[in-house]
């Protein structure tokens, strides 16, 4: 879904619903694009740079925070955290997560699978906090694409790989 503004418009579905009533359906005609949010957006950053001294007052803590509280506040509808979690989840608790690949997904494989990630996301920030490696960084991203796209479905099966990283 696009956050844009949707025009809908009512009609009447010939069919009966359960209840036996005739049901509304919304249908959507139509979508007004805007940039009004995107050009906001590098406006206001834009406006940073005016007030860079500013923010050099806001201590390096009170930052650290502020990323701290939004990483850990994102870990709710992340899949990876998910699976991550399944390691130390019960049999019979496994539905909690809310994971759809648990029907359609070996749990051996959603597990090596997981492992191989973390594996990787170890390895990227051990070259981060390397010495004199550091710019080995974007290389090891950019070799994520074709890892992904060649390997993963070769080592687990295209269809698993794609149940398992669909968000």
């Amino acid at each position: 879904d696009s956050l844009c503004e949707k025009a809908f418009r009512q009609r009447r579905v010939t069919h009966m619903n359960n209840h036996g009533a005739t049901a509304k359906v919304e249908v959507i005609v139509g979508c007004h694009e805007q940039r009004v949010s995107a050009l906001a957006q590098a406006v206001l950053i834009g406006l940073t740079l005016a007030v860079i001294d500013i923010i050099g007052y806001i201590p390096i803590a009170a930052l650290d925070g502020l990323f701290l509280y939004m990483g850990i506040a994102s870990f709710g509808g992340n899949t990876f955290f998910s699976r991550i979690l399944l390691f130390i989840t019960d049999r019979e608790r496994l539905d909690a997560r809310g994971l759809a690949c648990l029907h359609t997904v070996p749990r051996k494989t959603i597990h090596q699978f997981t492992a191989l990630q973390l594996v990787i996301l170890i390895a990227i920030f051990g070259v981060t906090l390397a010495p004199y490696v550091e710019g080995l960084f974007p290389v090891l991203i950019a070799v994520l694409v074709p890892l992904r796209i060649y390997t993963l479905p070769k080592l687990f099966g295209a269809d698993n790989v794609d149940a398992m990283d669909a968000a």
